[in-house]
């Protein structure tokens, strides 16, 4: 546990990630104790509309640092609050903020702009103008902190003086938003060299979304589209009929580039489903709540011949799938 001004917090994971959730405090100090993880995870605000009448206030959440910047995805419930010029002048550096809507509604105002974001929808906003936010139904969002001086660096004279709007059906929007899932989902195994890659990536990504004109650097849509290829793989690995041609196909690109970009990664995509289809079975194998049999696990995870699956799980765990059950159970 720790302090966060007035806010307990709770943190697991040095470089993993770290959590918040007010909803066990005291109802009489919820509103300063969110103002305060608010003020530690997404600069000062003054809060305000915390709905008193609720007997818990919920609100959570997550933050994970990719080298300098910050993810942070955050629930809450109905609230405002208002960036005026003391919380400007408390707040440490300059920052772009990328606010995306996940799930719910709220509403943004800066520089006489305002913006209700549908869920996938975001909008571009910085730290040394006056703002202020009312969510305005139970809300899920994820946020990335950029510091103004790296942002520049991708995006010269970019103009976020009213907050600049990311369309969910952006491409743009789409590549960055799939590129940041996966590495939410990989960042405590990545290394500083890593981190500070995938921050690159993100930082361009960024300046595709917010200029589309100015175009991506290539490698980083390569790397973008390995992030949200492997994204659908993992979301249908149960699928019998998930293959490399059909992957391209929903990715809307040629099996040859699909092949390319697998080929920077020293792997196949065949060879990715694989391993990954491999694995799912081995942490079902391993469950002793399981009590599925062997065949049942393989064709769970969209293997179609019991043989070749056995085979194939030999050769990578030097364990037959049959043993690895027997010794678990």
């Amino acid at each position: 546990m720790r302090t966060v001004g007035t806010a307990v917090a709770s943190r697991q994971g040095v470089a993993a990630v770290e959590r918040w959730n007010i909803a066990d405090l005291s109802t009489a100090d919820q509103a300063e104790q969110w103002r305060a993880v608010l003020a530690e995870t997404h600069l000062p605000w003054s809060l305000a509309d915390v709905d008193g009448d609720r007997a818990r206030y919920r609100a959570w959440v997550e933050r994970r640092r990719i080298a300098q910047l910050s993810v942070v995805d955050c629930g809450c419930d109905p609230c405002g609050g208002s960036r005026g010029p003391r919380e400007i002048r408390a707040t440490e550096d300059e920052w772009v903020t990328i606010l995306i809507n996940i799930r719910g509604r709220e509403l943004l105002e800066q520089a006489g702009a305002s913006v209700e974001l549908a869920p996938g929808a975001g909008v571009a906003w910085q730290s040394t103008r006056p703002a202020r936010f009312i969510v305005l139904t139970p809300l899920r969002k994820r946020s990335l902190l950029v510091p103004r001086a790296q942002l520049r660096d991708f995006c010269p004279g970019v103009d976020l003086v009213g907050g600049l709007v990311l369309h969910a059906d952006s491409p743009g929007t789409r590549l960055l938003l799939s590129f940041l899932a996966k590495v939410v989902q990989t960042l405590p195994d990545l290394d500083a060299t890593g981190q500070a890659t995938a921050a690159r990536v993100t930082l361009e990504l960024l300046a595709c979304a917010l200029r589309p004109e100015q175009g991506c650097a290539p490698s980083s849509l390569r790397e973008a589209l390995y992030a949200r290829v492997c994204d659908y793989i993992e979301r249908n690995l149960a699928q019998p009929w998930l293959r490399p041609q059909a992957v391209a196909a929903a990715s809307g690109v040629s099996l040859r580039t699909l092949q390319m970009v697998f080929a920077e990664q020293q792997d196949s995509a065949a060879a990715h489903i694989r391993r990954r289809r491999l694995a799912r079975c081995h942490a079902d194998l391993c469950n002793p709540l399981d009590d599925a049999s062997v065949t049942e696990v393989a064709f769970r995870w969209g293997f179609i011949d019991a043989a070749h699956f056995s085979r194939a799980f030999k050769r990578q765990y030097a364990v037959s799938p049959r043993e690895l059950r027997r010794q678990t159970e």
